[in-house]
Order: structure tokens, then C-alpha cells, then sequence
């Protein structure tokens, strides 16, 4: 309320010729309050505008970093279930290997046991004395 009187005032003095240096003085150092006021303002914005450059910067690095991390882990899983792939492959084929080699060392024990029974039966028994 008080600012709206102010210049009502102040064209009040003028009119009537009376001049207050105080008046004045104040006037010029409200004139120079506004005018540093409105030089914070732009500052402000100034340093907020380029303090959320920076923090869009960052989040764009940021989800940059987390996109090639998560690249970077496919990737290596990808790897790793290839290599489980044949590590898997080479135990199936050598547990068919192993059964083959199992199944021919029965095989070859009951032929032996047979010939040890056919040589057995063969040799004559020793003479009784």
C-alpha cells in the first residue's frame, strides 16, 4: 500500500517545489537496490540454468555408463553360457566314452574268465603219486 503512495508523494513534493535529500537519497538508493536485485536475479538464473546443464550432462554419462555396463555383462554371459555350452558337450562325449570302454572291459573280463576256464579245463590234472 505504502509503495503505491510513494510516487504519489513524491509527485506531491515536486509539484509543490519541496525537495528532501533524504527523499532523494533514498530514491536513488532504492534505485540502486532494484537494479542489484534484478543483477542476483539473472545470476541466479544464470547458475541454475548451467548447474541443470551439468546435472543433464551427468545423468546422460550416467545412463551412457549403465547401457555399456549392462552391454558389457550380456556380453560376458553370452560367453560364459557358450563356454558352459561345450564344457557340457565334451562331458557328454566323454561319458559315452567312458560307458563304451566300460562296457568293452566287462566284455573282455568275462572273455578272460572263460578262456581261464577253458585253459583250466584243458591242462590235465597232475598225477597222483
Amino acid at each position: 500500500m505504502y509503495r503505491k503512495l510513494l510516487p504519489l508523494f513524491i509527485v506531491v513534493l515536486s509539484v509543490s517545489g519541496c525537495t528532501n535529500h533524504k527523499l532523494v537519497d533514498c530514491q536513488k538508493h532504492n534505485q540502486k537496490l532494484q537494479a542489484d536485485i534484478t543483477q542476483v536475479q539473472q545470476q541466479l538464473q544464470d547458475e541454475t540454468a548451467k548447474h541443470k546443464a551439468d546435472v543433464d550432462k551427468l545423468n546422460t554419462e550416467s545412463a551412457q555408463m549403465q547401457t555399456q555396463a549392462m552391454q558389457s555383462m550380456t556380453t560376458m554371459l553370452k560367453k560364459d553360457q557358450e563356454v558352459q555350452e561345450k564344457l557340457k558337450a565334451k562331458i557328454a562325449e566323454l561319458e559315452t566314452q567312458v560307458k563304451t570302454q566300460s562296457d568293452q572291459i566287462i566284455k573282455l573280463n568275462g572273455s578272460l574268465a572263460e578262456m581261464e576256464k577253458k585253459a583250466k579245463s584243458e591242462i590235465p590234472a597232475p598225477a597222483a603219486k
